[in-house]
């Protein structure tokens, strides 16, 4: 009697409809994560003028062989090892891996999560998140190679749909996440595909329905400086406004704005 009350119960909760939530997800805090990849220097502005300031968390992924000379940069500088070090320690930032050389080959994930563990001082253990490099790898490959990855220090795979499917109605479907996943895709942000408007509608289904939204990031300038045409470039003025948005919603209690492995820790 008591067990089919609590069935009863249950699914009232999960069914029944409240200004277009159910009360299941109602309990459910909705979850921004910033995943940036390439770990360039035109990031700095928006950590040092935004998100440390704010105390807002995010993930970067990094091109090891970038940061110590042994693959080409492809003209934007990034960060120094000792940078690295100092945002790792700052506690605020995910470091995750993004290959050696930009790769997805095994070996490259292999040899850049290496790196990482030993610059940062890390059990030699650890698994380290990894952002599929121009999101080559699809999910179908990613779990199916879950072992072999795992066996290279991978915990999870970020990537994208490459279509940049979006619905005009419910927003980009294949950047939210409502469960676990080891392998998962994002919402590519930059100037011209991920307008202002476009984050907050995104980010307003997230809230309504209790997902998880994943934002993949790159490069940030401010207009007329040389790389703000660029590919993968987005606005940081207009990225600084939706970061105040997020900080906003945070203190209302509707959001939380977490590192990448936090958010999928949750989602367990």
């Amino acid at each position: 009697m008591f067990f089919d009350i609590f069935i009863e119960i249950k699914n009232f909760l999960r069914y029944t409809n409240i200004k277009g939530k159910t009360v299941e997800n109602m309990c459910k805090k909705a979850v921004v994560t910033l995943s940036i990849d390439d770990a360039r220097e035109n990031m700095l502005p928006l950590l040092e003028e935004k998100l440390i300031p704010l105390k807002i968390s995010a993930t970067i992924n990094v091109v090891t062989g970038f940061i110590d000379g042994t693959a080409e940069n492809r003209g934007y500088p990034c960060v120094s090892k000792e940078q690295l070090m100092e945002l790792y320690k700052s506690g605020l930032f995910e470091i995750a891996n993004h290959g050696d050389s930009h790769k997805n080959t095994l070996e490259d994930i292999k040899k850049g999560r290496d790196k990482l563990i030993e610059w940062l001082s890390l059990d030699k253990e650890e698994l380290l998140g990894f952002a599929s490099p121009g999101s080559n790898m699809t999910i179908e490959k990613a779990m199916e190679d879950e072992p072999l990855l795992k066996k290279a220090g991978v915990s999870y795979v970020r990537t994208r749909d490459t279509s940049f499917a979006f619905d005009e109605n419910e927003g980009d479907r294949h950047g939210f996440l409502s469960g676990y996943s080891f392998a998962f895709s994002s919402v590519v942000v930059y100037n011209g595909v991920t307008p202002y408007e476009r984050l907050i509608k995104l980010t307003e289904y997230a809230l309504k329905k209790g997902l998880t939204l994943v934002l993949m990031l790159h490069n940030f300038a401010r207009e007329g400086e040389e790389i703000y045409e660029g590919a993968w470039t987005y606005d940081l003025d207009e990225f600084s406004r939706y970061i105040d948005y997020l900080h906003e919603k945070r203190a209302g209690g509707e959001v939380e704005i977490l590192k990448t492995k936090d958010a999928l820790e949750r989602l367990k």
